[in-house]
């Protein structure tokens, strides 16, 4: 018989809520009375919820304070009932990213030129946020924000580093993969691009911008 594993603890909408059943076939997913069919692949079925989490804020309910919800979910294969209950969803975010160290630095590690897995402890300069791609709409004389991405920049920097260690840092852009090591292990994070311009001298500051996953 299928089994399914599903959230039962406090849930955030800005976050993945997974749903997961193991068994072929397909399943009814119906949560607060919105039903989603979803199949299995490999006899896997996963369902993330998050979105349709997000359609139970409307503005009326925010605007009333409604940020926390306790949701009805249930799941239905072939007519048979699998399993059912009620978790909590929170208008939010979860997400918390903590780097390693001393909370000024960050390690980046990166696929050089030669083909090798080099890394570096970089000191932190600066760190951003920003809104990107925001989608308003006017109610009752009033905009509201329906929908953004929260776009979270950290520059980075090595101090008088010799040309040949320049050299190989510019190569952290053309990377396959960048990652930051945070405490359970490495973080995938993307690089903003730029020109390098090295200059004549012996010594030469160096500084790149990670850009962290859309937030929300």
């Amino acid at each position: 018989m299928a089994t399914v594993n599903a959230p039962s603890d406090t849930q955030y909408v800005f976050d993945p809520v997974l749903f997961t059943m193991e068994g072929a076939g397909e399943y009814d997913i119906t949560i607060e009375g919105v039903k989603t069919k979803v199949s299995a692949i490999a006899n896997t079925a996963v369902f993330d919820a998050s979105g349709l989490l997000k359609s139970l804020f409307t503005i009326n309910t925010l605007s009333n304070g409604t940020v926390r919800k306790n949701v009805a979910w249930s799941v239905v294969q072939a007519g048979v009932s699998l399993a059912s209950g009620i978790f909590e969803v929170v208008y939010g975010s979860n997400k918390v990213v903590s780097f390693s160290g001393d909370g000024a630095h960050i390690t980046l590690r990166w696929i050089s030129r030669r083909g090798e897995l080099d890394s570096y402890e970089f000191c932190i300069y600066q760190d951003s946020r920003k809104l990107e791609n925001i989608q308003t709409a006017g109610i009752g004389g009033l905009t509201y924000k329906l929908a953004f991405d929260q776009i979270n920049k950290i520059t980075l920097f090595a101090a008088m580093v010799d040309r040949e260690t320049f050299e190989s840092f510019t190569a952290i852009q053309e990377s396959a993969i960048v990652q930051a090591s945070v405490p359970d292990g490495w973080y995938n994070v993307e690089v903003e691009v730029k020109e390098y311009k090295r200059t004549k001298a012996a010594l030469q500051d160096f500084d790149i911008t990670i850009v962290l996953p859309n937030e929300r």
